[in-house]
């Protein structure tokens, strides 16, 4: 049996449909469908059927309705009494939602298969059925259907569909004439089918209606294309959304709370998309809230996310807005290096990526407004709900503030958490003395269903011993009936310095095997002392960990040692599968996680690191502060997070300084600023570093500066500086055997050779530079070599061998996580093809590799790529686009002072904007000739200078 929303409402069993009734009726079965496996309350099906005019006898009327759906359904198949049932005063429909229409297009568009979503329409939405309730839920589906009806435009975009676009969206605008994202749609289509003027076009008509009828401007996106359009910069079609479920479980004890239940969902149905749980610690709130959310679900097909703000966690900061931004852009598939430095930059990119979706987004542990207020969603059809401990006044928000559980409440949790009956009295006495706190009431029940042998009265007198509070006296009963190897474990879990604890993190702490210390968690677990959120991911309630510090021994600091030594050893292993050097060599016993994937531990494991960083700077663990920041120095450039890295190594900076880590900390920073392009910033600190370094004696660190000193000459055109820094630093490093770093010097002057047209002493560089890379295990090297030996080939016409240097590089920079490297093959693929001859092909290449550069911040290399991609258009005959992108490559290059990559931009210009030449050709000339690069003769021969 299936029932359709999406048009007039029907029951059909295959395809055979039965008849559902009148319009009211229908309006019945149409809530309790679109509410599938919830209770819906016979008020607020009164409320919904006649809103605020219900005759006399509606609730009559409604158990008449549902009689007769339950011959309907009867008729369809199904087993009427059983499928639709009453329940806490309101019906359920008890069947699978996905068979329900309405259900399975919200799936199928949170899945990204909008072509068989959009096909489930079939006319107007709950068609004859009058009121508001059938009116406001027609409009929001139509809202939903319009702009998943926008995202497979989109999707047609990227298989380079424009026209099917404008012939759809056409109709749409009809009667749609003043909707944005429809519009914006119409923008881009135009823009990929070449047709910017048009674009243009269509938003000055659009801004002169939507000011003309509504009285505001367009809203910030559209004009943000325009802007786009404008200025010749090729708009982006949506990133990709990743669909997500991150609710924790929901005990399986959960009791009650049925009327905080009813009031939020009810609260939901009038149309709040805020609502904000307030109580004491441990009454649980986050218990509700996730129970609740698991109800709800099913209406926010775009994702369920869970975030722990950190409002109240013992030895630990709340997590700032910030950081809040960057897990949730995380979380719904935004790239690290998509997501910007400002705060409120990051807030809007949140809520642009929400915009058009049904998100349900749990915000637990807040702090106060301030820390909750940037993170709300802006789409109206998404649903925040929020906990704290006090009531979030100035936060416009349906609030509800959670008291202790009624009586019977929690003597029903305590027996069902023991799993067993006694006697009544006792039962009450232990939830008096428990406080009727949740919490509480959990742990003492573990604490009865691990004791066969006790009653409820043993129990019962060993909470009376205790003088705190009933919380505390629940938490002193399961703590003392612990063995003593399980005391000390829940006591040093309390001293974690990350968000959550992996077993091999335990294992640290408690001096133990992995295995060992995964029992230990599943044993505390089991009595309810620790919490488990995802696979192998262990933490514990902020009450409880206040309690284990509070229990700590003069003894037990010597374990925040082991588990920085474990976080700092298991991300050196991370970063030199990254970059192919180990930086420090473990301790002796240290306890490294099994990291597979550096890239992805060290995703995984980001938050964690922060906090131990955080953790160690606080504590004055100075060694551990500076040396955990310089393990994420590779994964930090290969992502191209460089304004969160100058962040870090600027914390960590005073504590290396008196602990001898400056220098080398200063040039991690260094490395930075010039990933970031800020020049100046990177030879401030890299001279610094080398005085520090000579002053030191350290060879190694002496050697590693010049190289990165070498590279920012060479950026900026200074290669006599260039080459003299390389030719001190590989002497050096020859004798130390540094490999790795010696694949890079020779890499940098094969670089110089191939800009001043030496081939043949490039050539030999580059494959040097390749075979001491292999040694190292240095992937991300030897990515780089190849693109380097696959330039030279280019520049000798061997295109299919060149090719093929390229795509091996592509490969080694897609296996290691490389973004950087894995743009660079784009590039050079894009440019191979276009000198080959098949611009075609070429220009997919070098519009990926644009990209990647471009969300990347890289602007010098995306000016480069920019100047490939012009004269790559301009040989398909796209003689307009191919300007637009040459003179933006100029502008870019200029801006950053990349004078290689501004003479090679001025030089596409010249060619695909034949107008332009004789202004542009002698500037390059100058250039080039200044730099003493061999594009001086090949240019200078061909304009006859």
């Amino acid at each position: 049996m299936e029932i359709d929303l999406l048009g007039p409402v029907r029951v059909r069993d295959g395809d055979r449909a039965v008849q559902v009734g009148p319009a009211r009726q229908q309006c019945v079965l149409a809530i309790l469908a679109a509410e599938a496996g919830r209770v819906v309350g016979v008020p607020a099906l009164v409320d919904r059927v006649w809103a605020d005019r219900p005759p006399a006898g509606a609730r009559n009327l409604v158990q008449t309705y549902v009689a007769r759906l339950r011959r309907v359904l009867v008729a369809a198949g199904a087993d009427g009494a059983s499928v639709l049932v009453f329940q806490n005063d309101g019906y359920r429909l008890a069947i699978d939602p996905e068979d329900v229409d309405l259900v399975r297009f919200r799936a199928l568009v949170a899945a990204g298969d909008l072509g068989p979503a959009l096909a489930l329409r079939r006319g107007t939405p709950l068609a004859g059925i009058e009121g508001e309730w059938a009116q406001r839920t027609r409009e929001a589906l139509e809202e939903q259907w319009l702009l998943a009806r926008c995202r497979y435009g989109e999707e047609q975009l990227r298989l380079g569909k424009p026209g099917e676009v404008l012939a759809d969206v056409g109709e749409l605008l009809a009667a749609h004439p003043l909707h944005e994202k429809l519009l914006e749609l119409r923008m881009l289509a135009l823009w990929h089918a070449g047709r910017q003027a048009e674009a243009l076009e269509t938003f000055r008509d659009a801004r002169a209606r939507i000011v003309g009828e509504l009285g505001v401007e367009p809203g910030s996106e559209l004009r943000a294309l325009h802007e786009r359009v404008l200025h010749g910069a090729p708009p982006a079609v949506e990133s990709t959304w990743t669909a997500r479920n991150d609710l924790p479980r929901v005990p399986n004890d959960f009791t009650g709370r049925d009327r905080e239940l009813k009031w939020l969902s009810d609260t939901v149905s009038d149309g709040a998309n805020v609502l904000t749980v307030d109580g004491m610690a441990g009454v649980g709130k986050t218990t509700l809230v996730l129970c609740a959310a698991r109800l709800l679900a099913a209406g926010y097909p775009d994702g369920q996310l869970f975030l722990d703000l950190q409002g109240h966690t013992p030895s630990q900061r709340s997590m700032s807005v910030g950081g809040a931004l960057e897990s949730l852009l995380r979380a719904v598939g935004t790239a690290p290096e998509d997501i910007p430095d400002d705060v409120g930059e990051r807030a809007s990119a949140w809520r642009a990526r929400l915009a058009g979706r049904r998100v349900l987004l749990v915000l637990d542990n807040a702090a106060d407004v301030d820390q909750v207020r940037p993170l709300l969603p802006g789409a109206p059809g998404c649903l925040t709900l929020v906990t704290a401990r006090h009531r979030l006044v100035g936060l416009e928000a349906a609030a509800l503030s959670v008291d202790t559980l009624p009586e019977g409440e929690a003597v029903e949790l305590f027996e069902r958490a023991a799993g067993r009956r006694g006697a009544h009295g006792d039962a009450v006495a232990v939830a008096e003395l428990c406080g009727y706190l949740p919490l509480a009431l959990r742990l003492a029940g573990a604490r009865l269903s691990n004791r066969p042998l006790w009653t409820d009265e043993d129990l019962v007198t060993r909470l009376r011993k205790g003088v705190d509070s009933g919380v505390a006296a629940a938490f002193t009963v399961s703590y003392e009936a612990l063995e003593p190897l399980l005391r000390r474990a829940f006591r040093l879990l309390g001293r974690h310095p990350g968000i959550d604890i992996t077993p091999h993190a335990a294992a640290a702490l408690l001096d133990a095997s992995v295995d060992d210390a995964e029992d230990t968690l599943e044993a505390l677990l089991d009595v309810h002392l620790v919490q488990q959120h995802a696979s192998g991911r262990y933490r514990l309630h902020d009450l409880l960990r206040q309690y284990a510090l509070d229990l700590a021994e003069p003894d037990e600091p010597a374990a925040a040692v082991r588990v920085l030594d474990h976080y700092l050893y298991s991300a050196n292993e991370a970063d030199r599968q990254i970059t192919g050097q180990a930086r420090f060599t473990p301790v002796p016993d240290a306890v490294i996680a099994f990291v597979g994937n550096g890239m992805t531990w060290f995703d995984r494991e980001l938050a964690n690191l922060r906090a131990v960083i955080e953790f160690a700077c606080r504590d004055n663990h100075d060694r551990h502060a500076w040396q955990l920041a310089l393990t994420l120095c590779g994964y930090f450039d290969a992502k191209g997070l460089y304004a969160s890295a100058v962040a870090v190594y600027d914390q960590v900076l005073p504590f290396a300084t008196r602990s001898g880590g400056a220098g080398k900390v200063l040039s991690a920073k260094g490395i930075m600023h010039w990933g970031a392009e800020e020049n100046d910033a990177a030879r401030s600190a890299l001279d610094e570093a080398l005085r520090i370094a000579v002053a030191e004696d350290d060879r190694k660190a002496i050697g590693t500066v010049k190289l990165n000193l070498a590279a920012l000459d060479w950026r900026i055109g200074e290669f006599a500086g260039a080459t003299a820094h390389l030719d001190e630093a590989l002497p050096l490093l020859r004798s130390l055997g540094e490999h790795r770093l010696i694949g890079n010097a020779l890499n940098n002057k094969g670089i110089i050779h191939l800009r001043r047209g030496r081939l043949d002493e490039a050539l030999a560089c580059f494959e040097e530079s390749l075979e001491a890379r292999r040694i190292a295990d240095d992937l991300r090297g030897e990515a780089t070599s190849h693109i380097n030996i696959g330039e030279v080939q280019t520049r000798r016409g061997a295109h299919a061998d060149a090719l093929g240097s390229y795509r091996h590089a592509l490969d080694l920079a897609v296996g290691v996580g490389d973004r950087v490297m894995e743009a660079f093959a784009l590039t050079n693929i894009g440019a191979s093809l276009t000198s080959a001859g098949d611009p075609a092909e070429a220009i997919d290449h070098l519009e990926r590799g644009a990209a990647l550069f471009a969300e990347l911040a890289n602007r010098g290399e995306l000016a480069a790529t920019l100047a490939y991609l012009a004269l790559a258009r301009w040989r398909c005959g796209q003689a307009e686009s191919a300007r637009r992108d040459a003179e933006r490559a100029v502008r870019i290059a200029r801006a950053v002072g990349a004078r290689y990559e501004e003479a090679k931009a001025l030089e596409a210009l010249g060619q695909v904007h034949p107008a332009a030449a004789e202004e542009c050709l002698p500037v390059a000339l100058r250039i080039f000739t200044d730099l003493g690069v061999s594009e001086a003769d090949e240019l200078r021969q061909r304009i006859g200078c």
